[in-house]
């Protein structure tokens, strides 16, 4: 049904989106929630993380919503500084640091640590912008602050080095994002070059394929900890899925804090309540489309069926 390995990502997108819809047709036609369907859950509520690079606005956050953990991304940090204290100043991607930026991202992540304070998770999203050194000079410089992960600090495509990343790291390495299928999942599982996978089952294969990789990531005490950047529906749908993994350790979720639009064109959210999402026990995926709310922003000359 998928392309297998580390290619075939716009293929499996479109497939991953059926696979999902069909999902979603077949619990409606039982009258079952998607996880009833793949056996049942071992958690009725799922623990979940926003994306904020702001340490403030992260504060309040999570003050405003219980949220538990934080992920921060500082690649703004690195580019930001980059023509002054690079040593290549037109530079975006694959950097070789300068002992200023390594000072600068460290900088960033204490910064970040002060404001949320020891008891709220956070996690460092790197999006490949390292070569495999940097990655490692990076890392050595994070361990004060206890952080959940450093996500991608090199890109995916070559097993050998993300794992010479993780071999000398003390902070945990995740990745997986870009890596499609569970063939493409096997090496980084069996070389564990990394600690932590973060399959996105809107690329990976879809719900059931990640809910195998996740049990391949099991016989390797590796947790997974899906990568949600995606719609309600979708995010939704990911919950469903780790409602029913062991190995499951938190949710990247982001509706609540943006896609209000989309919000708005659906019916039964999940409930969010001081960082988890409760798993809908309604068919299915467990979401409604709300029809007067698409009808008001469909373009002149369109109509729904």
């Amino acid at each position: 049904m998928f392309m297998r390995g580390a290619g075939g990502g716009p293929y499996n997108s479109a497939l991953s989106g059926i696979e999902m819809a069909l999902w979603d047709l077949a619990g409606k036609a039982l009258g079952l929630p998607v996880y009833r369907l793949m056996g049942g859950r071992v958690r009725d509520k799922v623990a979940v993380y926003f994306d904020i690079g702001e340490p403030k606005r992260a504060a309040e956050v999570v003050k405003s919503t219980g949220v538990r953990a934080i992920k921060d991304g500082a690649g703004a940090v690195i580019t930001a500084n980059n023509p002054t204290i690079g040593l290549d100043p037109g530079k975006d991607w694959n950097f070789t640091l300068t002992a200023r930026q390594i000072d600068a991202v460290a900088a960033n992540v204490a910064t970040m640590r002060e404001a949320l304070g020891p008891d709220i998770g956070l996690a460092m999203d790197f999006s490949t912008r390292f070569d495999t050194e940097s990655a490692i000079q990076i890392a050595k410089a994070l361990e004060p602050y206890h952080l959940m992960w450093i996500e991608e600090p090199i890109p995916s495509d070559n097993v050998d080095a993300m794992a010479k990343v993780r071999n000398h790291s003390r902070v945990p390495i995740a990745c997986g994002e870009n890596v499609y299928t569970r063939f493409g999942f096997r090496q980084f599982l069996e070389k564990q070059a990394v600690s932590i996978i973060q399959p996105d089952m809107a690329k990976t294969g879809g719900l059931w394929e990640t809910r195998k990789i996740a049990s391949m990531a099991e016989v390797y005490h590796i947790p997974i900890a899906p990568h949600g950047v995606a719609s309600p529906l979708g995010q939704t749908a990911y919950a469903q899925v780790c409602a029913t993994v062991p190995n499951f350790l938190i949710l990247e979720w982001g509706h609540l804090l943006r896609n209000k639009e989309l919000n708005s064109l659906m019916r039964n959210l999940p409930e969010y309540e001081d960082g988890y999402v409760r798993v809908s026990e309604a068919p299915g995926i467990g979401i409604e489309l709300n029809d007067d709310a698409i009808r008001e922003r469909l373009l002149p000359g369109y109509k729904t069926l």
